[in-house]
């Protein structure tokens, strides 16, 4: 996930001091070499479907598809 990318909820719904120093500390990683991951499960119950979706139309996981709505 992009922190800078708003359309993420998880980035979008950040505190904005919060999500200032998110961005700062994803800088100085990506300026000093460092590959910077976020990871979240904050997520709409429509964007996880839509994930969801996703992950059956490529193939993954049979069981998946029971989550499906």
């Amino acid at each position: 996930m992009a922190v800078f990318d708003d359309a993420y909820p998880a980035v979008a719904k950040l505190d904005p001091d919060l999500l200032k120093a998110l961005c700062q500390a994803a800088t100085d990683a990506v300026n000093s070499g460092v590959t910077f991951y976020v990871n979240s499960s904050c997520r709409s119950p429509e964007y996880q479907n839509d994930l969801l979706r996703e992950a059956v139309a490529r193939g993954h996981r049979d069981d998946v598809s029971s989550r499906v709505g």
